[in-house]
């Protein structure tokens, strides 16, 4: 007796287009499935992402400002100074008394002979002496008095081989704005004629406007403000108007250019999240801060003081 065939699992013609149509609507379902999950993730990316820059942001916003604060805090004690001392009775004697007449013709070789002749007189090694021991009180860099012609009669620096006695400053701006101005107070960024390196000056005029006997002035190097900038996590800097840096913890960023170049264009929407800084009031002065937040790169950011 023959036997019979054993019953195979080869389905028939009629269950065929069956199986078809559920293998595509399994592979639909899983591709569509897969797309949503990178969508998903990818979103949830993009969110975090944000969310760390929306947190950088804010912090180096609240550094910036305590920076902000900090160096405005400075910079009004150092414009204090010398209108204090130019109020003193003591100096405006000093300036009445050590009237020297035409400075602003002297020579070179004359400049060196007032500056001798300074080296010896007592009361300018004693009125020198005094503001040595003021710019110590107030860990200044100088501290020196001009004639209304510019020429210093005092200096704080009176000791050191290259001190500013005799020297003339009539061709510098905080001299000028201390003269013209009608506060009488002028101030500056520059590299100091005597002392090396960058320095800001801050000027008050001693007298009237219409009579000046003189000007008073405080000289401050940038370096002794990097501490005021140190930070693990950001690169804070302060530039003027041109984009030139003035101050910054690195000792050889000063006077380099910044990539920034001075005054942005970028419309205040655009510039979230790209540059932050502030001006400081009354000067030209920009502080700016470039932030590196974790995983998102370099985010610089820059707004107007």
């Amino acid at each position: 007796m023959p036997m019979a065939n054993p019953p195979t699992d080869t389905p028939t013609p009629a269950a065929t287009p069956r199986w078809r149509a559920l293998a595509r609507r399994v592979t639909v379902v899983a591709v569509l499935w897969t797309v949503v999950v990178i969508g998903a993730g990818a979103w949830a990316v993009q969110w975090a992402l944000e969310q760390q820059r929306q947190s950088a942001l804010e912090a180096a916003r609240h550094r910036l400002d305590s920076a902000q604060r900090t160096l405005e805090a400075s910079f009004q004690q150092l414009a204090v100074l010398p209108r204090a001392l130019a109020r003193q009775e003591g100096i405006r004697r000093y300036l009445t008394e050590h009237r020297l007449a035409n400075s602003d013709r002297l020579s070179d070789a004359q400049r060196n002979q007032v500056q001798a002749l300074a080296q010896s007189q007592r009361s300018i090694q004693a009125q020198s002496q005094q503001l040595n021991e003021t710019a110590k009180d107030f860990k200044l860099g100088a501290l020196f008095i001009t004639d209304s012609y510019g020429t210093t009669l005092a200096d704080s620096n009176h000791t050191q081989a290259d001190n500013a006695l005799g020297r003339s400053f009539r061709g510098r701006q905080y001299y000028v704005d201390a003269l013209d101005n009608p506060s009488g107070l002028g101030y500056q960024f520059a590299v100091s004629q005597v002392q090396s390196g960058p320095a800001f000056f801050f000027s008050s005029r001693v007298g009237d406007q219409a009579a000046p006997l003189g000007v008073v002035v405080v000289m401050q190097y940038a370096r002794d403000f990097a501490p005021l900038l140190q930070d693990p996590n950001r690169r804070l800097f302060v530039t003027d108007e041109h984009g030139v840096i003035v101050m910054a913890p690195a000792l050889k960023m000063p006077l380099q250019r910044t990539p920034l170049m001075g005054r942005s264009d970028i419309r205040a929407e655009t510039a979230q999240g790209r540059v932050r800084a502030r001006s400081p009031s009354r000067a030209c002065w920009v502080l700016r801060l470039t932030s590196t937040p974790l995983c998102t790169g370099v985010t610089p950011t820059k707004a107007e003081w």
